[in-house]
């Protein structure tokens, strides 16, 4: 658990960093200030060098200890997600140094991309010692099961951080895209979110009724079978715990301008 904790922590300063600071508004400078993480975790889980800052030293010491502890194929999952999400954040750079809303038809599946959702969802399979196999993911219905709790915890944050992202200029928000596309009001763009969480958290539902047979039909032994419901288990935690957390935090309370006051960012040179 203080693997995860320390990787949440990381994850949360470094989408500070790139979110609220200057050089997230800047795509080359984002591509640079990222290049030295895109290598980590293609590495051995027994290096220990020291070469490219605090940032992706941090990351190869939480690379290294759940490396040590996982197989493979998991390993490999979690490395292209992590570069599919540094990559999604250069995508957002470009948007904020062009003022670019995202298109509405692509902005679900960017936001999982750009959010670490998944990343943040393979260290599940960690944290309960329960790594999911390619085939058992690759299933359609899992696969929609897993697409479907993901968008309810990133919609879920674009709700909860809308007056936050909206005071600083940030366009990255599904409240802020559907207003646009539509041009419907604030209030009537975050209400239409809402309904569109509880339809995606009822294809998770429907999702978690199809999982008995999913895993018949594979087949699955008791070990897949258990591993399949301590993730899904961990699914509706994360889905209730984002919320709840969401609710409490003052993180989204601050509304700064963001690319002209480093407020609370920490000096990472």
């Amino acid at each position: 658990m203080s693997v995860a904790a320390d990787w949440l922590g990381w994850l949360f300063l470094l989408d500070d960093q790139l979110d609220e600071g200057a050089v997230g508004r800047d795509p080359v400078a984002t591509r640079a200030f990222l290049r030295p993480l895109t290598t980590v975790c293609g590495e051995q889980p027994q290096r220990r060098a020291h070469d490219g800052g605090p940032l992706s030293d941090a990351l190869r010491d939480i690379w290294r200890r759940m490396a040590a502890a996982m197989p493979l194929f998991w390993r490999r999952r979690f490395a292209r997600h992590l570069l599919e999400y540094l990559e999604g954040c250069t995508w957002e750079a470009a948007n904020r140094a062009l003022h670019r809303i995202p298109d509405l038809a692509v902005y679900p599946s960017r936001r999982r991309t750009a959010g670490a959702i998944w990343p943040a969802l393979d260290v599940l399979e960690f944290v309960a010692h329960a790594p999911l196999p390619d085939r058992l993911l690759a299933d359609p219905s899992f696969a929609e099961m897993c697409r479907a709790a993901a968008d309810v915890i990133c919609w879920t944050d674009d709700v909860l951080t809308v007056g936050k992202e909206r005071a600083r200029g940030d366009v990255h928000n599904f409240v802020i895209v559907l207003e646009h596309a539509t041009g419907c009001t604030a209030e009537d763009a975050a209400a239409e979110v809402t309904r569109r969480i509880d339809r995606r958290l009822g294809d998770f539902l429907a999702g978690e009724r199809r999982l008995a047979g999913v895993l018949d039909a594979l087949p699955a032994d008791p070990e897949v079978r258990r591993h399949a419901a301590e993730y899904v288990a961990g699914l509706r935690n994360w889905m209730r715990g984002h919320l709840e957390w969401g609710l409490r935090t003052d993180r989204y309370q601050v509304t700064g301008t963001a690319g002209t006051d480093p407020g609370y960012l920490e000096n990472l040179s």
